[in-house]
């Protein structure tokens, strides 16, 4: 996990917002800025979950290693009670516990420090995700910044194209407009006409 996830932020620290938004040629270059947010967002979420696992680990190893460090210093004074009352193969038997001891606290130890040397290097990735985030954070800004000017622009463009229409086109249409309401005129006084004969011939 820890090598995947150090290709991963190796590839992201080092691709470029020009690249990326290249490489996502189906998308805007807005989306392709939102895109490369939402991979530092889950590549953050899956180091913290890692340093977690880390510090657990690490934590375990400690105690067991402070078992071990004291078992092996209490052995001390057996075997000196041993000797003391000639029994060698009671002190044999101690120092024999304190040579695998002593094994094993060579593997704890060198795990500590393994596990001090990852969780370093994995805050490290978080310092270097998290600028890299303010790195797209501000091109976002810059792009919707850039949106909201060309809508801007385009409706003036819309508003001028409307302004700007040519004088015979406006009088079609108030022509058009001025035929429909005479249209209307006319079929409401032969609709009242039809009703005053209906009248009369009743």
């Amino acid at each position: 996990m820890g090598n995947s996830i150090g290709k991963r932020v190796s590839r992201i620290i080092t691709n470029s917002i020009n690249n990326l938004v290249s490489n996502l040629e189906n998308h805007s270059p807005m989306h392709s800025v939102q895109l490369g947010l939402q991979e530092i967002d889950e590549t953050l979420v899956n180091i913290r979950h890692e340093i977690g696992k880390n510090i657990a680990k690490k934590y375990l190893e400690k105690m067991q290693l402070k078992a071990m460090l004291q078992e092996h210093e209490n052995l001390y004074p057996k075997i000196n009670i041993a000797l003391t009352q000639g029994r060698e193969e009671l002190a044999k038997a101690a120092i024999a516990r304190q040579i695998d001891l002593e094994s094993q606290i060579n593997v704890l130890e060198k795990n500590v420090s393994e596990h001090e040397a990852q969780e370093k290097e994995l805050n490290d990735y978080l310092l270097a995700l998290n600028a890299k985030k303010k790195e797209f954070l501000n091109e976002l800004k810059f792009q919707k910044k850039q949106q909201e000017e060309l809508n801007k622009n385009q409706a003036k463009v819309n508003l001028e194209s409307i302004l700007t229409m040519p004088q015979s086109t406006q009088a079609i249409d108030g022509s058009m407009k001025s035929s429909l309401v005479e249209l209307e005129s006319l079929e409401r006084e032969t609709r009242i006409l039809e009703r005053l004969n209906h009248i009369k011939n009743n």
